[in-house]
């Protein structure tokens, strides 16, 4: 029976209590927000507790026309999540380990750069049932990349780097995942015609990465 799920989180915009520990000033403030948006019932989870140099960081997702109470609304990095419930407050060891056996047999690893976060779901009706309130974990992950995209990605590199505007250009877009795939096969179709028998080290390079775009 599989118990780990994945999600896709968007690209949203969140308010932050910024770094701070519970009992501290931001923190409080930032409960009596949360409180007032919690009277507005929703099936899915809103707020997410992240840890942080110095501390935690709380996020709420930010809806139009929500008093944030002075607080800040920052942009949130989304991406795909492994999420796994646990019970809130207690280790989470083997959640965790769970966890990496799971992204271990589904060719995905953890994505550091963007934050864990932390959900307590349910209300109290909830807690009364169990007895304890339950805590989904959310650990960032991405797609592993193969040996074949890791070839590509250092060919468009040395293409971006190259200086030479007919295929820097369009490689720099591809490494930021904004190129037009036409466009870019047909610039590097070019400059294999215009310069891949010069006696560089670029000429195996054009044959190389059109095989692995084609």
């Amino acid at each position: 029976m599989e118990y780990i799920r994945i999600i896709e989180f968007p690209d949203c915009r969140m308010v932050t209590s910024g770094v701070g520990m519970f009992g501290d000033k931001n923190f409080t403030r930032f409960e009596e927000l949360l409180r007032s948006e919690n009277a507005i019932k929703t099936p899915y989870p809103r707020d997410f507790l992240g840890d942080a140099d110095g501390g935690f960081e709380w996020f709420l997702l930010y809806r139009e026309g929500m008093d944030t109470r002075g607080m800040k609304v920052v942009d949130f990095k989304g991406g795909l999540y492994a999420v796994v419930c646990g019970i809130d407050a207690q280790s989470n060891a083997d959640e965790m380990a769970a966890v990496e056996a799971f992204l271990a047999s589904h060719n995905v690893e953890r994505d550091p750069s963007r934050p864990e976060l932390g959900n307590v779901i349910g209300h109290n009706e909830a807690r009364k049932v169990l007895g304890y309130h339950q805590m989904d974990y959310f650990v960032p992950i991405k797609i592993k990349e193969t040996k074949t995209m890791e070839e590509l990605k250092e060919i468009m590199t040395k293409f971006a780097e190259s200086g030479w505007d007919l295929i820097a250009g369009p490689a720099k877009q591809w490494l930021e995942g904004t190129a037009d795939m036409e466009k870019l096969i047909a610039v590097i179709t070019q400059a294999d015609e215009e310069c891949g028998s010069c006696g560089c080290d670029f000429d195996p390079l054009y044959k190389r990465a059109l095989e692995l775009l084609k």
